[in-house]
């Protein structure tokens, strides 16, 4: 029975891992989103809120970007509604770990918590900043590789990023849409609006979904010797 109870949250963290990750698919090789230069670091850190993305269907998304020991990590929180369905906390939480890729501080990799089952399948994940002034706004995308020779996909994902004071403006920057539209035509179309009000589910404790994605990969080998024992 205890496995039992361990495997129905699992199931529905699987059930919804594509909702949280928040990326969009494109056919081809990821395109050259091109990093700033000078990117600092320290500056940058603390928290963002989400303005505009790509594909998402959560609210109220926030990042908080840190050091941890000797590691450049992110955090994210966010409100998916439809996690409440299953009674479970609607604000999940997910980490990643960010590595310098490059000469430029801005061209990093970022190994997220929850991308266990999908890095088994996908490239790694290119995370880069392609604009900030670090007090009020800054522009990051993130793209990986699906290649297996007869066809090629990509997920991608951007984010108009916000300080928690900052005011959402009602379109994404202009200067911003041309960078988007530099890299992809007309990729700036694909950016929607994050809702950012009654944000209040997010002090109400979190459901931390990269702990479950592990779980479920763990406890994922008895779920089939059950249903082997079942059905034998």
């Amino acid at each position: 029975m205890q496995t039992v109870t361990m495997l129905v949250p699992c199931v529905i963290v699987l059930a919804s891992t594509s909702l949280v990750s928040g990326h969009e698919y494109y056919n081809g090789e990821c395109p050259h989103f091109a990093p700033m230069e000078g990117w600092d670091w320290q500056a940058f850190q603390g928290e963002w809120k989400v303005a505009f993305k790509m594909n998402s269907r959560s609210s109220c998304i926030r990042y908080t970007f840190s050091e941890v020991g000797n590691r450049r990590a992110v955090a994210e929180e966010k409100l998916l509604p439809v996690l409440g369905r299953f009674g479970v906390p609607s604000a999940v939480t997910s980490r990643g770990t960010l590595t310098q890729v490059s000469s430029n501080t801005a061209e990093m990799w970022v190994r997220w918590d929850t991308g266990v089952l999908r890095d088994a399948m996908f490239s790694k994940m290119k995370y880069l900043v392609l604009n900030t002034d670090y007090k009020t706004q800054a522009l990051v995308c993130s793209c990986q590789d699906l290649n297996i020779g007869f066809f090629a996909v990509n997920r991608r994902s951007c984010d108009f990023l916000l300080r928690p004071t900052s005011s959402i403006p009602p379109s994404l920057p202009t200067d911003y849409s041309a960078l988007l539209n530099k890299t992809s035509p007309d990729l700036a179309l694909d950016m929607k609006r994050v809702r950012q009000d009654d944000c209040a589910d997010l002090d109400k404790g979190s459901l931390d979904i990269g702990f479950w994605v592990t779980q479920a990969r763990t406890y994922g080998e008895t779920a089939v010797q059950m249903a082997a024992t079942m059905f034998s």
